[in-house]
């Protein structure tokens, strides 16, 4: 994984260096974390505020200043500040905002916990895109409200749409 990371870092760079909001945005976000590199905050801050300054901010760049936001990384925490930027990156439907956000409400830990507007706002993720992990996301949060009736529907669905999830591992 390592290897990976020092790849996937080189790419960000590269495609960074030529312009493209979201690999800017990777990029700053890798330095700041030290993932794929060796931390360093003055790089990584210049990143993400070449994103932020940019007007043209897409949807996954958003998602990206969020975590930076709700962490502390590279900026002081504010959760209000992370949760402008989810909003609008699930306005441009990224899926990895919908599913975080709805986890942060269902969770509770860092804003206060809204089980049915957790369901809402995946809810609304599997209405306009759908994914796998939105639905598993909708089980993991009935499952805190000990909705097992749903839970068990909404696997049913999953191997319906995606069957290779129910073949069996060996690999325990």
């Amino acid at each position: 994984v390592q290897q990976d990371d020092k790849r996937a870092f080189s790419i960000y760079r590269r495609v960074a260096e030529r312009g493209l909001p979201v690999a800017q945005a990777e990029l700053g976000y890798a330095l700041l974390c030290g993932k794929g590199t060796k931390k360093d905050l003055s790089k990584g801050l210049y990143w993400i505020n070449k994103v932020i300054d940019n007007s043209s901010i897409d949807g996954y760049s958003s998602y990206i200043i969020g975590l930076c936001y709700e962490n502390g990384i590279g900026k002081e925490k504010n959760m209000g500040k992370a949760m402008e930027y989810y909003q609008y990156s699930m306005s441009r439907n990224v899926d990895e905002s919908y599913i975080h956000v709805a986890e942060l409400y269902a969770e509770g830990t860092k804003i206060k916990q809204d089980l049915i507007k957790a369901i809402q706002i995946i809810d609304e993720a599997i209405n306009r895109i759908g994914s796998v992990f939105d639905w598993a996301c909708k089980g993991n949060i009935l499952l805190m409200q000990n909705n097992h009736n749903q839970v068990n529907e909404i696997w049913r669905k999953i191997i319906e749409q995606y069957p290779f999830f129910a073949i069996e591992s060996n690999d325990h």
